[in-house]
């Protein structure tokens, strides 16, 4: 089928060999209309960058003003994390929109999906079944290749993705497939642990227009033991849009 792709350039005054001067996601194409113009998808992955590199960012496209806001509070966590990784740097939006109560959010509540136990529990427990609150109540799964699985390997992405898809349509729920190559800018330079939430929920910002919530399966054991990581309690719901609300799902649940 066809795809569409939106994307950022990156203009970094430090040149890197093998450093990507693009940031991209894809997706099928009848999901074009969902699509935000709007820098809120690369702002994360490039504000981790601009840290790695020890560059202030100048955000150039549309960017949300409650996210641009919180971009501040997320450096300061990753920097304190993180000192030997990150330095502070000045963040600038140069098109910050306006907090709007009455902006048009979309229907859908997404979470991403990778088929860890994290990612079934979060699933399972947003069916209505367990999940009464409403507007809670999962629609659509987000599953991302170049996260988890090499964008090099896609007959193993293609095959995860339509095992994962029938459990999504029995469920009644929409799997959507999405591309990424935000691993090039991880890649030999900053750790993929550390990195990997930026560009996931960016995935999910970059159909805010469908998506007025967005889960992500806890990646911590419990509450007593919130280390450092790339994707927190503490870190991921700074992400948030007008549009679109992250919330980091079930710190304090165990795996077992």
């Amino acid at each position: 089928s066809d795809f569409v792709s939106v994307s950022s350039v990156f203009e970094t005054e430090k040149k890197l060999p093998d450093f990507p001067n693009q940031l991209w996601y894809r997706f099928p194409e009848k999901y074009l209309a969902y699509i935000e113009k709007r820098a809120d998808a690369f702002a994360p992955v490039a504000l981790l960058v601009a840290m790695f590199l020890g560059e202030d960012l100048l955000i150039k496209g549309d960017v949300s003003s409650r996210l641009c806001y919180h971009l501040r509070e997320y450096q300061n966590i990753f920097c304190v994390w993180y000192p030997s990784v990150f330095s502070p740097v000045t963040i600038s939006c140069e098109k910050v929109l306006s907090l709007n109560n009455t902006i048009k959010r979309g229907e859908g509540v997404a979470t991403a999906f990778s088929g860890g136990i994290d990612s079934f529990y979060t699933l399972w427990a947003h069916l209505p079944e367990r999940e009464e609150i409403l507007g809670a109540n999962l629609t659509h799964g987000l599953f991302v290749h170049g996260l988890d699985l090499s964008l090099s390997d896609l007959p193993s992405y293609d095959t995860a993705f339509q095992i994962y898809e029938s459990v999504f349509t029995e469920l009644g729920l929409e799997l959507i497939p999405a591309y990424t190559n935000a691993y090039d800018f991880s890649a030999l330079r900053i750790d993929w642990t550390i990195f990997h939430a930026a560009p996931l929920i960016g995935t999910a910002l970059a159909l805010g227009s469908l998506f007025q919530r967005f889960y992500v399966p806890s990646s911590m054991v419990d509450f007593h033991s919130l280390n450092p990581y790339g994707s927190s309690p503490l870190t991921d719901h700074l992400l948030s849009t007008e549009r679109t609300e992250i919330i980091n799902h079930e710190s304090g649940t165990s795996r077992s």
